[in-house]
């Protein structure tokens, strides 16, 4: 967050060009899809302003947290040793930490309400 104020203020490292404002900021939500027991109906969390299905890419989602070697024991234990594996690899969640109001929670897409320059 530091750099996201940094990056927004003009008197900070002129050198790198224009103080840019970052529109959004997405930090990890309060309750995360593999929390025991999940919740009966993570869009109705608070906390939880972005859920985006990504079924489609669960395949990629697994074999990308398999790739971690570092975590591989913790990721075995909180997703892939869970009876509920396969709905935990297709959402994702997000809490909007800086942003502009949001007409409604929980949203399916996370460039809604940015403006392009």
């Amino acid at each position: 967050m530091d750099a996201v104020n940094a990056a927004a203020d003009p008197r900070w490292h002129q050198s790198f060009g224009a103080a840019h404002r970052v529109q959004r900021v997405l930090w990890t939500p309060p309750v995360l899809a593999w929390d025991d027991p999940p919740p009966a109906k993570m869009g109705g969390e608070p906390g939880v302003d972005f859920l985006l299905d990504i079924s489609a890419q669960t395949t990629t989602k697994a074999a990308a947290l398999r790739a971690h070697r570092t975590q591989h024991r913790s990721t075995e234990r909180w997703i892939f040793r869970k009876p509920h594996v396969d709905r935990i690899l297709a959402i994702e969640t997000f809490r909007q930490g800086v942003g502009p109001p949001l007409p409604a929670v929980p949203l399916d897409d996370v460039l809604t309400g940015i403006v392009g320059d």
